[in-house]
C-alpha cells in the first residue's frame, strides 16, 4: 500500500503549502515590521561599537596630550610616525 502526497493531504482536510502560502504572506506582515525594527536597532547598536572607538582613535592621533588634558591637535604624531626609518621598517614588513 502506497501513500502519496494528495492522500495526506485529503486526509488531513488542509490544503497543501502552497495553497497556504498567501495566507502566510498576509500575517507576516507585522511580524516584518518587528524583525526591521530588530535589524535596524542591531545595525544602530554596530554602528555605535564601531564608529564611537574609531573616533576617538582619531582624536587620540590629532591631539597633542592625553584625553581629559588640555592640548592642541596637531599632525606631530604623523610626522614623527613617517620617518625614513619607520617608512623603511613598515616596507620590510
Amino acid at each position: 500500500m502506497t501513500v502519496s502526497a494528495e492522500d495526506r493531504t485529503v486526509s488531513s482536510g488542509r490544503a497543501p503549502l502552497a495553497a497556504r502560502w498567501p495566507e502566510r504572506l498576509h500575517s507576516a506582515g507585522a511580524i516584518s515590521a518587528g524583525r526591521a525594527l530588530g535589524i535596524g536597532l542591531i545595525v544602530v547598536i554596530l554602528l555605535f561599537l564601531t564608529v564611537y572607538p574609531l573616533s576617538m582613535l582619531l582624536y587620540g592621533s590629532l591631539h597633542s596630550t592625553p584625553p581629559g588634558m588640555a592640548g592642541t591637535f596637531t599632525l606631530e604624531g604623523y610626522r614623527e610616525v613617517l620617518t625614513r626609518q619607520s617608512l623603511l621598517t613598515l616596507l620590510n614588513t
